[in-house]
């Protein structure tokens, strides 16, 4: 389940992987129009809000991973808690949630957060661990996201070790994105 699936670049991503039993939802009327390959492909999507979505298939179907990339920061904490905790009634038992958020403990991911007014909620390495625990939920995985030509990368990481020993204080995680895994506690 893709929530806040947008125009569909992850969805395009999973079609070409061979994945199809895949659904999405975007609350975003206007999104359907680009959203029409993947339709075709025999991918279910729904315009409508995330919980009223999980409101309506609660009960009929789980998934076993559900994703939410760059979509937590767009809402107030207290509806984090709230969609996160509903989550659990459609995650499969040792399912997974997949989140990505800018990271505003990056220099990098700082400018991400900050560059527009719909970004309502900071997340760093720490109030990820603290929005897993307040939803019901563990992190298994955390990781800034690498992206880009690997000449691109060697420099980013070259350019963090050194100023990670260059500043007193630095990032554990210095990419601008992170990248994290919530479970269900065992």
């Amino acid at each position: 389940l893709d929530i806040g699936c947008g125009a569909g670049v992850f969805l395009q991503y999973l079609h070409h992987r061979g994945f199809r039993d895949v659904a999405a939802v975007d609350y975003d009327e206007n999104m359907r129009d680009a959203l029409a390959d993947i339709e075709q492909a025999g991918f279910a999507v729904e315009s409508m809000e995330a919980e009223a979505f999980i409101d309506r298939v609660k009960g009929q179907r789980r998934f076993d991973r559900i994703v939410l990339f760059d979509i937590l920061e767009h809402m107030e904490l207290d509806q984090c808690v709230s969609l996160l905790g509903k989550l659990h009634g459609i995650l499969n038992s040792g399912g997974k949630i997949l989140i990505r958020v800018p990271n505003v403990t990056s220099p990098w991911g700082l400018r991400m957060q900050f560059d527009t007014f719909d970004h309502v909620t900071i997340f760093s390495p720490g109030r990820i661990q603290e929005l897993a625990m307040l939803s019901g939920y563990t992190v298994t995985a955390l990781k800034g996201e690498i992206s880009g030509k690997r000449r691109k990368i060697i420099f980013q990481r070259c350019l963090h070790w050194m100023l990670a020993r260059l500043l007193p204080y630095h990032p554990e995680i210095w990419e601008p994105l992170v990248i994290c895994t919530f479970e269900e506690p065992a």
